[in-house]
């Protein structure tokens, strides 16, 4: 169904879930129906009970007043109710108790989710006169006192239940009440068993029973498979634990009669609207930790030890009517149930439902649609933290991270994870720790909110896409976010008031009007440190005038970044801490430069080589000794800034028609006896070294391609890398060799050929190969040479000098000499074509 077409009152009801637990927390279920043409969620059938309203009816609930748990808080408040007696009450708005004072009558409203938190903690505390009015909503169904039944049930080898049994109150006040008793069946030769009232008579709870049960037996199996294929097999439940059925020990799946998992909400004034039923999909099911008798007959917990507890499932009948919506309920329960084998107490409760919700991608796919549709953008627009423990909706949007997790390393991460768990405690960050401890989820979650961004883009620099994981993902559906628009010498700072807690995130689009074909610089600075220090990791997708508008991905650095984008540029920022409560502070800001200033570059780089060397004297078999010194310069000219190749890559100007000139030489003498001089030369090798070239796209291979941007295909090529450390001059320059070797009494040997050398700033190493020939070689360097902008972006400076003595052993053992390396010059903006 269209997420914007429901009525008012089931937007609202999305806040939260329909009951959190009985006493021990329970799963709540999200699956929505998927009724065409934005119609409102499936209502009850028509054979509810007569005083069941319509779900549609009425004013919304900001024109109905206040919500019974405001009323009740309120008289809390002011003194006028004791907290003991606030629970009963709210415990009665939450399922429309006719028992609740007409007073405490409110607007319609979501489901209280702390309420039974609390009351799994205070129960036993309560003054006896309210426990006893509370424990009948904690019962199963069939259980003779429970609120769910008129009356009680029957013996353990009868498949109905009769509702005199044990004699009880077959009165009732509310028509929702199954009067007439419960009929079950086994789901097959899986471990659980349906129930259904039979109030509509034997007909219609058959109907019901068959279609959970065929949901049951054709995912359960899947579901039940060993890790890391599935989550296992539940634990089975407590025999005795339903009354009923006291040698049972089926996960027990209960059918309620519509209007209890989507109460009545009445109005606090006679006349004043019309009941409401909050029918959404948090309303179509919850999973109970078992709960029921002891093998002293008490009412308790179950008695099994560990981690993991056995469970039992409440249903909404009216989703029934919907197969998408049913289908989705019905294995989202049975996860939660699964997921209790495990762990039933972890604090994290943001993944039982996160993954609960992946489930239903997982086990029923060609539904996935409606799972998206209702839940993603609300995970994208989000402001609080993936992990946030907070009312409402939030843990059901979380999804995401296990389809994120899913399709990252498969859906055995997810299993394996409540595996995991096992051995955990029930203390937060458990989760995310077991999480963490196959993959770092620091280094990852960037990549999750870039992901998430959904983007499609020119370039596609948001790669992979969940599409791929899922055809029926809404590819293109991006978040509500802010723009900002610059215009030339305009910046603005952002986030300020709005900190980013652990694992949370913020989207920005920065419009650039006027720019739309020509690329400008922008500026990006921030201060947006946690406590630790550490600043969130924020990624640009900047689009660019060349190669048809493509976008590509960028990352940033804080402490300034410059970039060059043509129209738009979208920012996700990340905050990568573990802890929720981790927040950033300060703010960032984005700037636009006043001129376009992201033109090509030209200008030389004087690149000069000065080196000896005087091996130890008494080498064997022959001491050897070195020289050399070369100049030579480099006329860089490069166009205009081009996506990198790869998405990850960053912006870099192209090489459009540099020059390479050089003049040198190089003697290596092998001599004979001490090193002293004169040296008697055994072999000795001089060479003459020049360059002449020009590095362009024929005479190196450097090209463009279809789409209009760079590539490089050959190693000799210049370009300037825009990363986020700043600029970074690339080159692979050719060195020409002339090269005569000497030997007594030998003719002399000549020869020609060409070394290549990247430029760099070389900190150590030899300027000659090793081997027959000791040639003359760059010493090696890595990771380019590297540059600066002044403060105007008007020049690109390089300036390196380094110093060191060469060495040929690994200790000190007499070697003598020095390599001095001189690369140094400036680049400014110039229009500048490939290929001119």
């Amino acid at each position: 169904m269209s997420r914007h077409a429901w009525s008012a009152q089931a937007l609202w009801a999305r806040l939260a879930c329909a009951l959190v637990a009985a006493v021990i927390l329970g799963g709540c279920d999200p699956g929505s129906g998927t009724t065409s043409g934005g119609d409102a969620p499936p209502s009850a059938s028509d054979s509810q009970a007569s005083d069941d309203p319509a779900p549609d009816a009425g004013p919304t609930p900001a024109e109905a007043g206040p919500t019974s748990s405001e009323l009740i808080a309120a008289a809390v408040a002011s003194g006028e109710l004791d907290e003991p007696t606030s629970l009963l009450h709210r415990v009665q708005a939450q399922f429309g108790d006719p028992a609740l004072p007409d007073d405490l009558r409110g607007a319609p409203e979501p489901h209280d989710l702390g309420l039974f938190r609390q009351l799994r903690d205070t129960l036993e505390e309560l003054p006896a006169e309210v426990a006893a009015q509370i424990q009948p909503f904690l019962l199963r169904p069939t259980d003779p006192a429970s609120a769910f039944s008129v009356g009680g049930n029957a013996v353990a080898s009868h498949r109905t239940v009769s509702a005199a049994y044990l004699g009880a109150d077959t009165s009732s006040e509310d028509g929702r009440r199954c009067a007439d008793g419960w009929t079950w069946e086994a789901a097959g030769s899986t471990p659980f068993r349906v129930w259904a009232c039979k109030d509509q008579g034997a007909g219609p709870a058959d109907t019901a029973i068959q279609t959970v049960s065929r949901i049951v037996q054709e995912h359960a199996p899947d579901m039940m498979l060993p890790a890391p294929a599935g989550l296992g097999e539940p634990i089975p439940d407590q025999p005795g634990a339903d009354p009923a059925q006291r040698a049972d020990t089926d996960i027990d799946i209960y059918i309620l009669p519509t209007g209890w998992l989507a109460p009545a909400r009445d109005c606090p004034l006679v006349g004043a609207c019309t009941p409401k039923r909050i029918d959404s999909p948090l309303t179509g099911g919850i999973t109970l930790q078992s709960r029921g008798y002891d093998f002293d007959g008490e009412f308790g917990p179950d008695p099994r030890p560990a981690s993991g507890t056995s469970a039992y499932i409440l249903l909404n009948a009216s989703w029934l009517e919907d197969p998408t919506a049913a289908e989705r309920d019905v294995v989202h329960e049975l996860f939660h149930s699964l997921q209790y084998a495990h762990h039933a107490n972890v604090a994290d409760r943001w993944f039982d439902e996160a993954s609960a919700v992946w489930s239903e991608i997982f086990y029923v796919p060609e539904r996935s649609a409606a799972v998206h549709e209702e839940w993603l953008s609300d995970l994208q627009d989000s402001a609080v933290s993936l992990v946030a423990e907070v009312p409402g909706t939030q843990r059901y949007a979380a999804y995401l991270w296990p389809l994120f997790m899913h399709q990252e390393r498969g859906a055995e991460w997810i299993f394996t994870t409540w595996t995991a768990l096992e051995s955990s405690g029930d203390e937060p960050g458990a989760v995310i720790s077991a999480i963490d401890d196959v993959t770092s989820v620091s280094a990852i979650f960037s990549d999750f909110v870039v992901r998430m961004l959904n983007a499609d883009l020119p370039g596609d620099p948001i790669t992979p896409r969940f599409e791929s994981l899922d055809p029926h993902f809404p590819d293109g559906s991006t978040p509500g976010m802010p723009t900002v628009v610059l215009e030339p010498g305009q910046f603005a700072s952002v986030l300020g008031d709005d900190p980013i807690p652990g694992l949370g995130y913020r989207y920005l689009r920065v419009s650039l009007p006027g720019s739309e074909d020509e690329d400008v610089a922008v500026e990006i600075t921030g201060d947006l440190a946690r406590a630790d220090g550490e600043q969130p990791s924020v990624a640009a997708l900047v689009r660019t005038e060349r190669a048809d508008h493509r976008y590509h991905r960028q990352s940033v650095d804080l402490d300034r970044t410059s970039l060059c984008a043509s129209g738009e540029l979208l920012l996700a920022i990340s905050n990568t801490s573990l802890d929720a409560a981790d927040s950033t502070s300060g703010q960032l800001t984005v700037e636009r430069a006043k001129e376009p200033r992201c033109d090509g570059l030209a200008g030389d780089v004087t690149i000069s080589l000065t080196g000896d060397y005087h091996s130890p004297p008494d080498q064997i078999p022959v001491p050897d000794r070195a020289q050399a010194h070369l100049r030579g310069v480099l006329h860089v000219a490069v166009g205009k800034p081009v996506p990198g190749e790869l998405s990850t890559s960053p912006d870099y100007h192209p090489n459009a028609g540099s020059r390479w000139t050089m003049v040198g030489e190089h003697e290596y003498e092998a001599c004979v006896g001490p090193s002293a001089d004169p040296c008697i030369g055994a072999r000795t090798t001089t060479q003459e070294l020049s360059a002449d070239v020009e590095i362009d796209a024929d005479s190196v291979g450097v090209g463009t391609g279809e789409d209009g941007g760079w590539t490089v295909t050959s190693s000799d090529y210049v370009r300037i890398d825009l990363t986020a450390d700043g600029p970074v001059l690339r080159a692979e320059i050719p060195i020409e060799r002339r090269t005569t070797v000497r030997r007594p009494d030998i003719p002399d040997e000549t020869s020609t050929d060409t070394v290549m050398w990247s430029v760099s700033c070389p900190v150590e190493g030899r300027f000659w190969l090793g081997g027959p020939g000791d040639r003359f070689a760059m010493p090696g360097g890595t990771g380019g040479l590297p540059g600066r902008w002044t403060d105007d972006r008007s020049e690109l400076t390089f300036d390196c000098k380094s110093t060191w003595q060469p060495r040929t052993y690994d200790s000190d053992v007499g070697e003598t000499g020095q390599v001095t390396v001189l690369v140094s010059g400036t680049l400014r903006p110039a229009d500048v074509s490939p290929g001119s």
